[in-house]
C-alpha cells in the first residue's frame, strides 16, 4: 500500500478509493489584556462591555486562551451528482473553553447541507484581522443550513 497525495492541496489518496482526506487546523493563543471592565474573560466583544457600576473582579487583567486554535478533516470523493465534501471544524471557544463545532457540512456540486458560514455572511470578503471576534460591524455567523 502507497500513500500518495491526493487532488486537493495537503491531502492525502485513501488507498483502494477516489478519495482524499486531509487533517488540518491552527494553534493560536491568544493574550488579553484589559485595564478596567470588560464583560467577557477572553475576547473583546463591544457589547459586553459594562456602562455600569463595575463589580468586584472587573479590575485590570491578562488572561491567556487557546479559543482560537482549529482543529479540522475534510473528505473529498466523486460522487454520481460531481464531486462531493465532507468537511468538520471545531475550535476552543465552547463554555469553559471546551471543544465546539464550527463547520460540519456536506457539499455537492450545488448543494449545502450542514452548519456553515451563513448564506449572507461572506468570509472570503472580509479583511484580515487578528481579533478572534472579528470586525464589530460584519454580518458574520455560522448556522444550520440547507442552501441551494
Amino acid at each position: 500500500m502507497v500513500v500518495t497525495a491526493g487532488e486537493f492541496p495537503g491531502s492525502i489518496h485513501i488507498p483502494g478509493t477516489d478519495s482524499a482526506f486531509k487533517l488540518g487546523g491552527q494553534a493560536r493563543l491568544v493574550a488579553v489584556h484589559t485595564l478596567s471592565a470588560l464583560g467577557t474573560e477572553d475576547r473583546f466583544v463591544t457589547s459586553s462591555i459594562p456602562v455600569g457600576d463595575v463589580r468586584a473582579g472587573d479590575e485590570a487583567r491578562t488572561v491567556y486562551s487557546p479559543i482560537a486554535s482549529r482543529l479540522n478533516t475534510e473528505l473529498r470523493m466523486p460522487s454520481q451528482r460531481g464531486p462531493m465534501r465532507l468537511f468538520i471544524e471545531t475550535d476552543f471557544a465552547g463554555a469553559g473553553r471546551t471543544s465546539r463545532l464550527r463547520h460540519a457540512f456536506l457539499q455537492t456540486d450545488h448543494f449545502v447541507v450542514g452548519q456553515t458560514w451563513s448564506t449572507f455572511s461572506d468570509p472570503e470578503a472580509d479583511t484580515i484581522g487578528i481579533d478572534f471576534e472579528g470586525l464589530n460591524a460584519i454580518s458574520q455567523f455560522r448556522q444550520p443550513l440547507f442552501r441551494w
